[in-house]
């Protein structure tokens, strides 16, 4: 999805097609990691860092990470 359009969810990613997460650079804690979280077609939950870590965690685990 290459429209640069400021969300916070995607909807539904096809196979076929790409994705792209573009973050603005802000001041603030250097020990902030950038994650995000996604259910695959099996509907298996998924945390991805920026480091490119990918993790299997619950559905609802990525409320402990958000204000």
């Amino acid at each position: 999805m290459i429209d640069e359009r400021a969300v916070s969810r995607y909807g539904t990613l096809p196979p076929d097609k790409p994705c792209r997460f573009t973050f603005a650079l802000t001041e603030g804690d250097k020990d902030y990691i950038v994650m995000t979280w996604f259910t695959d077609d099996a509907g298996f939950r998924w945390q991805l860092d920026e480091h490119q870590h990918l993790v299997q965690v619950n559905d609802g685990d990525e409320r402990k990470y958000m204000p």
